[in-house]
């Protein structure tokens, strides 16, 4: 093994680990939610479940606006253009913040919504409320994650750890305070979660401050409206092919739904365990898209790094596939005591086991692609694999032939696998373009705005 191969190998090490801590910790302040509030009954189980749906649903895609600063700063920080660095922040800044309103709107209007889905009515209530009070903590979010993904497209991604830890710790402190001890119920999880979004982001300002943050503040706040629309166009597809999957689970979460509480929960549960292992191969691709963005960046070879990039997931996935496979029950009871399920859980995560490798390597190569600066074409290899296949496919299953939840789970890995391969051809059709001409792409087009 070369010198430079070994660097390859520690610098993807040295990024991934903490950019994969985070999306771990960022995961678990929800997945502690639904385990404290899980002890109160499956009903309000069932409502956190459903107005988590709804939050993810409805702020999916202007929580992922701020992807579109990905291939700008990551190329100019591997090129050397620090100035262009600094500047993409506060454009970045502006343009997720022209996304706030409808999101802010929509979860206002959370049980609207859900009733015109045929959710359960007795769930209403609960979801209202909660989505009201977690309303309000759309700024400190949307700002929180810009600033995060400035940060690690330039190889800081500590600071951002160090915040959400402390935000995770603190989440148990005001969830036990505000769901026992003051008797709160679901609008103590939901005020807790506001608390700690502010607290997240008040701590990551404070740690960056001096070192990256003070100096863009004492410069120029003016907004630069055509840098503000070139980041709008690359950043509304690499959103929406965000959505587009998220999207996808959350019609297979409304088809569960139909078919009652239990299925709802048990879909909850393993929703949230093949999540936490997702979040931990999302942290990988973002470490990997960043060292190919500096590489397409500084004209250098990129296509090394995604090999090492996807040895690297796999290490992490297929062991993951195994536990789930072998021990679905163990993983289950850490979320509920409800035999009934338990029981469905274990059909579900047994599915979940199949996701792991093709889940892994679809969002892997489509980070690449957003680096690159390549995200058109991945937005409608996204649409027709989750919509036009993996949907259909988990209603057919799921309804119309009766295989119930574990139908849909089956349409949901069956689009999984659609898309690894339509994007794997994508990565492959790049890999064979100049390395020049993909970086001249992106530079020209900020250097016209």
């Amino acid at each position: 093994m070369t010198s430079e191969s070994l660097s390859a190998w520690r610098d993807l090490w040295r990024l991934s680990w903490p950019v994969a801590l985070s999306m771990l910790a960022t995961m678990s302040m929800g997945l502690v939610d639904l385990m404290m509030l899980g002890r109160i009954g499956a009903e309000a189980l069932a409502s956190l479940s459903l107005s988590i749906t709804w939050w993810v649903a409805v702020g999916v895609f202007s929580r992922n606006i701020c992807r579109g600063l990905e291939p700008f700063v990551s190329q100019a920080f591997g090129a050397e253009r620090h100035d262009e660095v600094r500047n993409w922040l506060l454009q970045g800044l502006y343009t997720t913040a022209l996304w706030i309103p409808p999101y802010f709107v929509l979860m206002i209007f959370a049980s609207t919504g859900l009733r015109l889905l045929g959710q359960p009515e007795e769930l209403m209530a609960n979801v209202e409320i909660y989505c009201r009070v977690l309303a309000l903590a759309i700024p400190f979010e949307v700002t929180f994650f810009t600033i995060r993904q400035w940060l690690q497209n330039q190889h800081h991604v500590r600071q951002a750890l160090v915040a959400i830890v402390i935000a995770n710790v603190m989440n148990i402190v005001f969830n036990y305070l505000l769901i026992f001890t003051f008797d709160f119920g679901i609008v103590g999880c939901a005020l807790a979660t506001l608390l700690c979004q502010g607290l997240q982001l008040a701590i990551l300002v404070g740690l960056c401050w001096r070192s990256h943050l003070q100096a863009i503040w004492q410069g120029s706040l003016r907004p630069v409206w055509s840098q503000i629309a070139l980041m709008t166009r690359y950043s509304v597809p690499a959103a929406a092919l965000l959505s587009i999957e998220a999207w996808g689970f959350v019609a297979a979460s409304i088809m569960v739904g139909w078919l009652g509480a239990t299925a709802l929960a048990a879909h909850s549960i393993g929703l949230n365990i093949v999540s936490t292992s997702f979040m931990v191969v999302l942290g990988l691709s973002t470490a990997a898209a960043t060292l190919v963005g500096n590489a397409v960046g500084a004209q250098r070879a990129w296509m090394p790094l995604v090999w090492r990039a996807l040895g690297f997931m796999g290490s992490v996935q297929v062991p993951m596939a195994i536990l789930l496979w072998c021990f679905p029950e163990f993983f289950a009871a850490i979320f509920t005591t409800d035999p009934a399920v338990i029981e469905m859980s274990i059909v579900v995560l047994r599915i979940g086991a199949l996701f792991q490798f093709c889940d892994g390597v679809q969002v892997m190569l489509f980070a690449v692609t957003r680096a690159i600066g390549d995200v058109k074409w991945p937005f409608w290899a996204g649409l027709i694999a989750h919509w036009c296949i993996g949907l259909p496919l988990a209603y057919w299953l799921g309804e119309g032939q009766g295989g119930g939840i574990a139908g849909v789970w089956k349409g949901l890995l069956g689009a999984l696998i659609c898309a690894s391969i339509f994007v794997s051809f994508r990565i492959w059709w790049l890999s064979r373009q100049p390395v020049t001409e993909l970086s001249q792409l992106l530079s020209q087009s900020a250097q016209a705005h």
